[in-house]
């Protein structure tokens, strides 16, 4: 059972940077520290982007807070963006990267993960988790899943489908929610002079029957 503090509300403008903070905090990897280090342009990208995600009208962007005791200091601890069904969207274009990513790689592993998201999902209306993180002093809490069964409630009531890219701590998490691993994505990322791999497990979901 997730945390009784928990509570799920929809996102503002004014959340960006806290989100921005459970991003560079929750996503750590020796992909992200070529991607995406905690710099100063790529964290203004990176909140660009999400300012302009709130701004679309297909997109759903949800956070969970701790309702604290004074009611003043509540802690936003998790974040998601879902996109709704649109019969015929594809995935955008990739953004211009900022100063300090490995442009190279971001194009080769994020254009892979396009290119399979097209393949797989095709321009059938699904669900799409683009976007889950929780703060690393918060996981295992029940944050996370309360963001994830948001869609996936809408994803049975519609009877679709769900489509996400799960990171290698987040596949264990999606198999239990009944994704299946449909296609991986791995590039190979400079570390010290070596290559050492990393990769996406592309996910599908079938909807569930709704209980009668």
């Amino acid at each position: 059972m997730p945390n009784p503090n928990f509570q799920l509300l929809p996102a503002t403008p004014e959340d960006v940077p806290a989100f921005a903070d459970i991003f560079f905090s929750a996503f750590k990897s020796h992909f992200s520290d070529q991607c995406f280090p905690n710099t100063p342009a790529v964290r203004k990208h990176w909140i660009q982007g999400l300012e302009k995600d709130l701004q679309d009208p297909d997109n759903i962007i949800l956070k969970v807070i701790e309702k604290k005791d004074d009611g003043n200091n509540d802690v936003i601890v998790a974040f998601a963006k879902w996109t709704k069904p649109v019969e015929g969207k594809k995935p955008g274009p990739l953004p211009e990267w900022p100063e300090g990513c490995n442009a190279q790689l971001a194009n080769e592993f994020f254009g892979n993960l396009k290119d399979g998201h097209v393949r797989l999902m095709g321009e059938k209306a699904h669900w799409f988790l683009g976007l889950l993180g929780t703060r690393p002093e918060y996981q295992g809490q029940g944050a996370g899943s309360m963001l994830l069964r948001y869609g996936l409630r809408k994803a049975d009531e519609e009877q679709m489908d769900t489509f996400l890219e799960g990171s290698p701590d987040g596949e264990p998490v999606y198999l239990k929610y009944g994704f299946e691993v449909r296609e991986r994505v791995t590039v190979m990322v400079p570390v010290d002079g070596t290559q050492k791999p990393y990769g996406n497990a592309l996910m599908v979901r079938k909807p569930r029957p709704l209980a009668a």
